[in-house]
């Protein structure tokens, strides 16, 4: 016989390191990477004799983390997993009824605190891949590069017609100078590039139109098929 299921308000006690399984990934994490040295770089970043008691860098930096690691892009979405996920509540040290940061949170530390170290960001990755090496999570003998086109903030209508010259020889050059410069540097005489042209011709620059968004001059118009016209940026990204 089918019956209904009640709705849930018994009172119920249980632990919050119970619920999280032992095989879950940010316990490894938790286990290996020490992230107290936050605490020690952003030290001089706070006032310590006024204002209302300020949210743990660690605790910051540990929800970017989490983040990061399962593909959260959005901050708000990040607050509200970790309103409902409780291996991140534990992650960060939070109990079950401790309320989650507000996501301007996040945007108002970047804006008014942790932009007066510029560096700040990269010295705890750095910090937390030494920690990875030293414990053997990562070698480092492979390297993985991709890239990506990330989408300007500027209207595609708005751009500005602009003549460009490419420059074929310039870029010839550097290339021939960085081969001679690492022949050197491995003892071995620079090539001879007399004989490179033999009709002693170059070939001449050539110019082209572009469009130059008015919004973001430093940004790139794409157009190729299959992907979405306007005005974007290419990314690289190793790791």
């Amino acid at each position: 016989m089918l019956k209904s299921r009640t709705p849930q308000f018994k009172f119920q006690m249980c632990l919050l390191e119970d619920l999280v399984p032992q095989d879950h990934l940010l316990r490894l994490v938790d286990r290996y990477i020490d992230f107290d040295f936050i605490k020690e770089l952003t030290y001089p970043l706070y006032c310590h004799d006024n204002g209302r008691p300020a949210i743990a860098p660690i605790v910051l930096f540990k929800m970017l983390f989490v983040g990061y690691i399962y593909g959260i892009r959005s901050e708000r979405r990040l607050v509200e997993e970790f309103n409902v996920n409780l291996a991140y509540r534990w992650f960060i040290g939070y109990d079950l009824d401790d309320p989650i940061p507000n996501h301007s949170t996040f945007s108002q530390n970047r804006r008014r605190r942790f932009n007066k170290h510029e560096e700040l960001e990269q010295q705890i990755f750095d910090r937390i891949v030494e920690q990875a090496i030293e414990y053997g999570l990562i070698d480092g003998h492979y390297l993985y590069t991709d890239s990506t086109h990330i989408k300007a903030n500027a209207n595609k209508r708005k751009f500005q017609p602009v003549i460009v010259k490419d420059k074929p020889m310039e870029y010839l050059k550097e290339l021939q100078d960085d081969i001679d410069q690492r022949r050197e540097e491995i003892g071995k005489k620079p090539f001879d590039h007399d004989d490179d042209d033999p009709n002693g011709s170059t070939p001449s620059s050539k110019e082209h139109e572009i469009k130059q968004s008015t919004t973001d001059p430093d940004s790139g118009f794409m157009t190729r098929d299959g992907k979405p016209q306007g005005f974007f940026y290419l990314d690289h990204r190793s790791g």
